[in-house]
């Protein structure tokens, strides 16, 4: 491979990027060490206000807040949420504890955990510009606010609450002509001999499926620490 190209693969390499994830707005549980649960049920991640539990806080803020989406931003954000869900509960299952997703026929019982995710925002972005400017430019946004109860005798009592966002990344753009940087398929494959793809949309970590898992990556990791201080797990 001559220089030129070599300097041009690691050029289109590093002159991409993707939307950080940060945690916000965190509201601990500052009570007794509570009983390790049985069962930690998570619900899926809401897209509309009657996904969510009646009971929740998050239902009351929903519906006050006056939040109307067309059907198909429902019907993804109805995707989106079950995906979260599910990778959330594999997480905490490899943490060691029992758990799985929170449907219509779930029965929370006394000591059940009970996780329920709202989805606030959705940006699914905008894959031309994360192929050509690359830094971050058209990378997918989420919003989430997670809160956390305990089912009881008399209803559920919350735990914890908190908020997750993805930031997009900043930075200058590359001007790669768009004739040469088309993600599934480009002349510089052809050039090169190798399927040449700008990093951060050949990976996948700035479309929205990308941005999610991150974001569920980031919310497992507070959780295990919120575990580990319960000395539910070692």
């Amino acid at each position: 491979m001559s220089t030129w190209i070599a300097r041009l693969v690691v050029f289109l390499f590093v002159a991409s990027g993707c939307a950080s994830i940060h945690v916000t707005g965190r509201d601990d549980y500052q009570g007794d060490k509570l009983a390790r649960p049985d069962r930690i049920l998570v619900h899926d991640f809401a897209a509309a206000v009657e996904d969510l539990p009646a009971w929740s806080d998050a239902s009351a803020r929903m519906t006050e807040s006056g939040l109307v989406r067309t059907d198909p931003e429902i019907a993804a954000g109805r995707r989106l949420g079950e995906q979260m869900a599910g990778d959330l509960v594999a997480r905490i299952r490899k943490m060691g504890l029992d758990a799985e997703r929170m449907t219509p026929e779930s029965a929370p019982v006394p000591g059940d955990v009970v996780i329920v995710g709202l989805l606030t925002s959705i940006d699914e972005g905008d894959s031309t510009k994360r192929v050509v400017l690359g830094f971050g430019s058209g990378a997918a946004e989420i919003a989430t606010e997670l809160e956390g109860y305990l089912a009881t005798e008399n209803g559920f009592e919350k735990l914890s609450s908190g908020r997750a966002e993805s930031v997009k990344a900043r930075g200058p753009g590359v001007a790669v002509p768009i004739a040469m940087s088309v993600v599934t398929s480009n002349p510089l494959s052809l050039i090169l001999g190798l399927p040449v793809k700008v990093a951060g949309e050949a990976t996948g970590r700035s479309t929205i499926e990308g941005v999610s898992r991150r974001m569920v990556d980031e919310i497992a990791g507070e959780l295990e620490k919120k575990f580990r201080a319960q000395e539910w797990i070692e």
